[in-house]
Order: structure tokens, then C-alpha cells, then sequence
């Protein structure tokens, strides 16, 4: 839940802590039946709205980066 409310802040340091926080426990197999969407209720929703955001900003290495996580996520997911 402390991921969603920090993505959901909209603050700089809040959603950096929490994208890497998603990355490191994406990655760490022991974590993973713990990180489920069940267990995170729109934690999907707000990771869209950042990528969208991201998008049209027009940055590109903050593009790529949020790419490859959502990328990540999806694989975790299917």
C-alpha cells in the first residue's frame, strides 16, 4: 500500500523510491508470492498514469527506464 501512496504523490522522491522499490522486488524471487496485484489494489492504475505522464513529457531516459518496469511488471504478471 506505502508503494501506491507514493506513486499516488506525485513527488519526485516518493515515486523514485517507489519504481525502485517495484524493480528490486520484481527482481527478487523470494518476493515474488508476496508482490501480487491482489495485494495491491491500484498499484496498476497509478503505474499507467505515471507511463502516461512520462510519455507526454517527452523525456527519454525517464521514458526508457519506466518502459523497461512496466515491461518487467508484465511479465511478473502474466
Amino acid at each position: 500500500m506505502k508503494l501506491v501512496m507514493c506513486l499516488k504523490s506525485g513527488q519526485l522522491c516518493e515515486s523514485v523510491w517507489a519504481l525502485d522499490t517495484i524493480t528490486i522486488l520484481l527482481r527478487d524471487d523470494n518476493s515474488l508470492l508476496f508482490f501480487t496485484l491482489k495485494k495491491m489494489p491500484g498499484l496498476l492504475d497509478v503505474l499507467l498514469a505515471h507511463y502516461k505522464y512520462v510519455r507526454s513529457s517527452g523525456n527519454v531516459a525517464k521514458k526508457n527506464s519506466l518502459f523497461s518496469l512496466l515491461y518487467q511488471f508484465s511479465l511478473f504478471c502474466w
